[in-house]
């Protein structure tokens, strides 16, 4: 349904997980937000930055390509910051992604 708000954040496990090639993630915001997903390797380093824009209320799906085949345990997080008045954080995780 296109018109669907969801009623509060979300990050999915991305999948397939494990991958080798290529994996998709999906999300979820509210409200129109401020966001930044990047991928993190076990130390915290960014790795690959994947959103970095204001979106609107409503749920989004990502791929993500392995494209320097890249082995190991990775993670990926999600910061959101509601659009209004500033910004103001109000959902921040990460999940664990394995790739093979």
């Amino acid at each position: 349904m296109a018109d669907f708000i969801p009623s509060k954040f979300y990050l999915s496990q991305n999948a397939p997980n494990p991958f080798s090639k290529e994996t998709k993630i999906k999300y979820c915001l509210p409200v129109k937000s401020k966001v930044h997903i990047a991928i993190l390797n076990s130390e915290g380093d960014i790795i690959k930055l994947l959103v970095n824009k204001t979106q609107e209320a409503g749920t989004y799906e990502i791929k993500y390509k392995n494209l320097h085949s890249l082995k190991g345990e990775y993670y990926y997080r999600i910061k959101a910051r509601q659009y209004a008045n500033g910004y103001s954080q109000i959902f921040n995780q990460y999940k664990k992604m394995i790739v093979f």
